[in-house]
């Protein structure tokens, strides 16, 4: 009997839990509105279509260039780096992760809701216009930013061995 009522707990407040999220979702749809959230769909979506665009010339300039060279890196040509064409792909490809993501929220009406940890708060609308793919607020943005500073200089810093400052002489 005592397991039962723990599952039936847990059960409610997994209900409770999504219900809340619904109710936070309805208000944050409410807030934009249909025509912001089209707006921000519309800016996505031409976004999407530039950047598929790019990438299909980017990898038709790799397949031109390694054939040119006859599948050989030429290195005193710096424009006929596969690699670099590589990288413009890759970085590419990572925006149009995000964009699509972005895609999913405003389908998923989660669009301009923070997702940072125990957040939940609306994003700026000015926030959203500048950047449309985002899905922090300015404040969990900031966080985010502080911590992988912060991980990314220890990290550097142990790599090396070396002191953060020089000796006193």
């Amino acid at each position: 009997m005592t397991k039962a009522k723990k599952v039936i707990s847990k059960e409610r407040r997994k209900q409770i839990d999504r219900l809340a999220q619904d109710i936070k979702n309805w208000r944050m749809r409410s807030r934009l509105g249909d025509a912001q959230l089209g707006y921000f769909e519309r800016m996505l979506m031409s976004q999407k279509t530039t950047i598929l665009q790019e990438i299909e010339k980017l990898d038709k300039l790799r397949k031109s260039e390694v054939e040119a060279s006859g599948g050989k890196y030429v290195a005193d040509n710096h424009t006929s780096d596969p690699s670099a064409t590589d990288t413009q792909i890759s970085n590419r490809q990572k925006r149009l992760k995000k964009i699509s993501d972005a895609l999913a929220r405003i389908e998923n009406n989660t669009y301009g809701i923070c997702i940072g940890k125990d957040c939940g708060q609306p994003i700026d609308i000015k926030r959203l216009e500048l950047t449309p793919i985002t899905d922090l607020c300015a404040p969990c943005k900031e966080e985010k930013e502080k911590k992988e500073k912060k991980i990314n200089g220890n990290s550097r810093h142990h790599q090396t061995n070396l002191p953060m400052c020089a000796p006193a002489q």
